[in-house]
C-alpha cells in the first residue's frame, strides 16, 4: 500500500526547516482512473491504493513551502516541492511541472535533472524537468509573487 503525506521539504535548505506544507486539490489517478483522496487534502499521512498499475498522476496544490528571497527584489520567493508519494521503489522517475509567467527558474538541489521545454510549455510559459529518482525528487521554485 502506498501512502500519501506532506512532502519533506527540509532538504531544501535551512530556510525550509521546521515547513510544514499542506498539499490541497489533490488529484491521484493510477492507469487514468481517479483514485478517491479525502478531502482532496494532504496535512498527514493518507492510504492510497495504486498497486499493480502502470502509471500514476499526481497533481496539487502546496501552501506553507514558501520563503521570501532575502535580500532580492521586491516579491521574488523560493518555493520547495517534493513528492508527496511513499512506498514505492525509490528508482521511480518523477516529473515535476511549474507554470505560469511569474516563474522564474527551477532548481533540483538534490538531483541530477534534465530541463525539457517543449513548443507548448513555451508558450504557457511553463518550464518541465524530469527528476531521475524518486528518492532524490526535490525542486526549488523562484517566482515572484502576484501585486495585491
Amino acid at each position: 500500500m502506498s501512502c500519501l503525506q506532506h512532502p519533506d521539504i527540509a532538504r531544501a535548505g535551512a530556510d525550509f526547516e521546521g515547513a510544514e506544507p499542506t498539499a490541497s486539490q489533490v488529484q491521484l489517478s493510477a492507469d487514468n482512473r481517479p483514485v478517491s483522496i479525502p478531502d482532496g487534502t494532504v496535512s498527514e499521512e493518507t492510504s492510497a491504493d495504486i498497486q499493480d498499475t502502470d502509471s500514476s498522476g499526481l497533481y496539487y496544490e502546496v501552501e506553507g513551502a514558501t520563503v521570501r528571497s532575502v535580500p532580492s527584489t521586491a516579491r521574488r520567493s523560493l518555493a520547495a516541492v517534493a513528492p508527496l508519494m511513499t512506498g514505492l521503489p525509490t528508482d521511480l522517475p518523477v516529473r515535476v511541472i511549474a507554470a505560469g509567467a511569474s516563474v522564474l527558474g527551477l532548481n533540483c538541489p538534490c538531483s541530477v535533472w534534465e530541463k525539457r521545454r517543449s513548443e507548448r510549455a513555451h508558450r504557457l510559459r511553463c518550464t518541465r524537468i524530469q527528476i531521475c529518482h524518486l528518492r532524490t525528487a526535490l525542486v526549488t521554485i523562484q517566482f515572484d509573487e502576484p501585486r495585491n
